[in-house]
């Protein structure tokens, strides 16, 4: 996936904007990137996508015009330009790699290939039953092991809380700062009766991004660890661009 074709995706994006909406797309873009008000006061549709590519690159810049289109309830725009970009995403895996897979596959020796099936079906039938006993007699302990697989993934979820939890308190200060998708936040908090509704109410009625974040800081900082850890859950969900600015690398659930 290039830069240019994904640049080219917001400029066409963008472009459909009328004016007096590519003014709104600007005056969030100040406060969601945030993107200094100096270079957007006089930016066109082009130097729009500039300036986002390279603040941003693709995958943040995408995701930023994504969520202000959506605030703007340019849902259909929105829809348009995350199908081109999953379609870019598609064809930018390299074709040479889906050539040589399937090059192997049909050069295999007509030959080779029928003498595979003549011994798998001249296998002798004691040798297949034999197989079979032996499968069905699996030592106990063996398939526990596999049935206790499900029980390590909870004891990696335990270990990651803490972890997630470290995250978002490190981070306290940039994330009241850049954090865009307050109430998509809270909206999943009280999906899962996280949040009291009154604090709720509190943070719908916020006048400013910066004040719906400190909102619920204060009920992250009442509810404890596992909250912290949906919190920031949700926060990768709805700009993982931000989680990778602020610690670049693996991810924190990974």
């Amino acid at each position: 996936m290039t830069m240019a074709s994904v640049k080219k995706l917001l400029h066409d994006t963008l472009d459909k904007l009328i004016k007096e909406d590519l003014k709104r797309f600007k005056s969030y873009l100040k406060e969601d990137g945030p993107v200094p008000a100096g270079k957007l006061e006089k930016a066109d549709v082009t130097d729009i996508a500039e300036i986002m590519m390279e603040r941003f690159k693709a995958e943040g810049a995408v995701e930023i015009t994504l969520n202000i289109l959506r605030k703007m309830d340019q849902n259909q725009l929105a829809e348009e330009l995350q199908n081109n970009y999953t379609e870019v995403q598609k064809s930018s895996e390299p074709a040479k790699k889906r050539t040589r897979k399937q090059v192997q596959k049909s050069s295999e020796p007509a030959e080779k290939r029928t003498r595979k099936q003549v011994q798998k079906s001249s296998e002798p039938a004691k040798k297949r039953t034999r197989k079979q006993v032996q499968k069905s007699s699996e030592p106990a302990k063996k398939r526990t092991r596999k049935q206790g697989k499900s029980g390590q993934d909870v004891e990696s979820m335990a270990h990651r809380r803490p972890m997630e939890s470290e995250f978002v308190e490190k981070h306290r200060a940039d994330l009241i700062q850049r954090v865009s998708s307050g109430m998509a936040i809270a909206d999943g908090l009280r999906a899962k009766r996280m949040i009291p509704d009154e604090m709720y109410s509190k943070v719908h009625a916020a006048g400013t991004r910066q004040e719906k974040i400190r909102l619920l800081f204060d009920v992250l900082d009442s509810q404890g660890s596992s909250v912290k850890a949906e919190f920031y859950r949700l926060l990768e969900k709805n700009e993982s661009y931000l989680v990778h600015d602020l610690e670049p690398g693996p991810s924190v659930q990974q």
